[in-house]
């Protein structure tokens, strides 16, 4: 009995069943369930011909299901073989038969699974983690913008490369399949260090780096380095940091010798702007440091034999102007009139400008020069320029590397060599205009000018006086009584108001009582103290002996009268 095509149900010859064998045509079902044909395993299905057929390319063995003859792979659920060699094989397809295929697909040594039509989106927990577009691979992005973008979230870690190598990992880089660099452990990248140290290597060209847009370093294959500027073209023994096109620094390594150089306004010893170019070097084989500037302004000046500025050499000798460095300090100067300056900027009137002479030998004197504000704590310094001790040595000057003068530690000024001192002048002996006076230490003593002619004024022997040199010539008169209103003391100075007092019981006048009666002959000076020339009491005591002598005389001659009368 059977459903025929027309749904009707009834019997047919072509099916039979006589309670324990079914046959249809061919086809026979025992109890035992065994078919007598087809393939063990092997899948039922209508051929071409809608002839039911099994066979080795699909079969079911309970549990796994197989494409392909092999029989099950790894325990897969799933299985399809296909040829060992040839062109890729679909294995596995999905498709809603319009805009989206899935397939998955079997090659030799390759598989791969692809979607032909729209992305290919891989998810974790319902939540979408990779994104597979035409584009590229975007993994916590679903819109890569290039072929490979990461968007790691409000997680600030974005990847980990890792190696198990022992000398760590790296990633390279080609262009055309030519490698172009390599970032990764030191040793891996330079083949220098370890797996503990980073490294990054440019195969044949410059590593630059730059910000918003525009290259701010370059480091050239020769090692050159330029910030702000490409560095310039390598020289031999030489390498470069070059800083923006106006500085640069160089180390120079080569038999031995070491140098190092730091220049301005210039690089591989040419200016490179317009203006001065300068070069500050020191080397290993003269240890000395030196300071250069071209003589030219113009750009691409050499600083072969430019001028020298500064020198410092190894033993601490400073050169200023001129290499020569045979003293502690050496200064030249082709311009003047100055040829140094010591200038202290502090604007305090108690402030100092001075230089120390000092020398560590025990017992030696330690000297200064320099000058002081209004308000220093030394009164000699106040707006005065000091030459002077700090020790009880003598201040000597020296001409010709020969002592001439010399001021010792009590102030007493002596001169050696037949010296003279001038006064009001200083272009040599027995100089000056009419009414100057100098000092000789040979034969002649204290000379003053007068009418282009020399005259002594006080020696061992005497003053000048001569009649032929004065006019107005007046005898003194009242002499005595003058005379007797000045008195003659003794006296000791006062020590704390005299810069050089004399010790002990002193004679002498009183200048103000010398002054009221020939005030032409007491000088008072700048501080109002009185000084008394002693010479000029001479003349008022002579005249006083004269009208003394002629009181003597009368009274003589009154004495000699009264006797004859008696």
């Amino acid at each position: 009995m059977q459903f025929n095509n027309s749904g009707v149900f009834g019997a047919s010859s072509g099916l039979t069943f006589d309670g324990t064998t079914l046959t249809a045509n061919a086809l026979t079902v025992t109890n035992a369930t065994t078919l007598s044909a087809g393939t063990a395993n092997g899948v039922a299905y209508l051929n071409g011909s809608k002839v039911l057929t099994t066979g080795s390319a699909l079969t079911f063995d309970g549990t796994n299901f197989v494409l392909g003859t092999g029989g099950t792979s790894g325990g897969f659920p799933f299985t399809q073989r296909v040829a060992a060699s040839g062109s890729p094989v679909s294995a596995f397809r999905i498709t809603n038969g319009s805009d989206s295929t899935f397939d998955v697909t079997l090659q030799t040594s390759l598989a791969s699974i692809g979607n032909g039509i729209g992305s290919l989106a891989f998810l974790q927990a319902g939540t979408e983690g990779m994104r597979l577009t035409s584009t590229g691979l975007g993994i916590g992005t679903s819109s890569p913008g290039a072929k490979l973008s990461v968007d790691s979230g409000a997680t600030g870690l974005m990847s980990i490369f890792n190696s198990t190598d022992a000398n760590g990992g790296y990633i390279a880089g080609r262009s055309s399949g030519t490698a172009v660099w390599d970032i990764g452990t030191a040793k891996q990248a330079l083949n220098v260090g370890g797996a503990a140290d980073f490294g990054i290597n440019v195969r044949n060209g410059f590593l630059s780096l730059g910000t918003g847009n525009t290259e701010r370093m370059r480091l050239d294959a020769s090692g050159n380095l330029g910030l702000g500027v490409t560095p310039q073209s390598a020289v031999a023994n030489n390498k470069w940091l070059e800083i923006n096109g106006a500085t640069a620094l160089s180390a120079y390594n080569a038999g031995g010798v070491y140098a190092y150089s730091l220049w301005g306004n210039a690089v591989a010893g040419k200016g490179i702007n317009g203006g001065k170019a300068s070069e500050f070097t020191w080397d290993s084989n003269s240890g000395a440091f030196v300071w250069r500037q071209t003589a030219s302004s113009t750009a691409g000046a050499s600083l072969s034999g430019s001028v020298s500025v500064m020198t410092l050499d190894a033993s601490g000798n400073l050169a200023v102007g001129t290499t020569s460095t045979t003293y502690r300090l050496n200064v030249v100067t082709s311009s003047g009139p100055y040829i140094a300056s010591f200038y202290n900027s502090n604007s305090s009137t108690s402030q100092y400008n001075v230089v120390l002479f000092q020398q560590a030998a025990s017992g030696s004197a330690t000297g200064y020069i320099g000058t002081g504000g209004s308000a220093v704590s030394n009164a000699s310094f106040a707006n005065n320029f000091v030459v002077g001790t700090q020790t009880s040595s003598a201040l000597v000057f020296n001409t010709a590397d020969t002592e001439r003068a010399r001021i010792d530690s009590s102030g007493n000024l002596s001169m050696t060599g037949g010296g003279a001192v001038n006064f009001n002048n200083n272009t040599g002996a027995r100089p000056g205009s009419s009414g100057q006076y100098i000092v000789t230490a040979d034969a002649g003593g204290f000379y003053q000018q007068a009418g282009g002619s020399y005259y002594l004024v006080t020696t061992t022997g005497g003053n000048t006086s001569d009649a032929t040199l004065k006019k107005n010539v007046q005898q003194l008169s009242g002499a005595l009584e003058k005379i007797c209103a000045i008195r003659g003391v003794n006296f000791e100075f006062i020590e704390e108001q005299m810069s050089t007092p004399d010790n002990g019981v002193q004679v002498g006048v009183i200048a103000q009582e010398v002054e009221a009666q020939y005030p032409e002959i007491v000088v008072t000076n700048e501080d109002g103290i009185k000084s008394v020339r002693y010479e000029k009491l001479v003349a008022p005591l002579i005249e006083a002996i004269k009208e003394q002598q002629a009181i003597i005389e009368q009274l003589k001659a009154d004495v000699a009268a009264l006797k004859g009368a008696a």
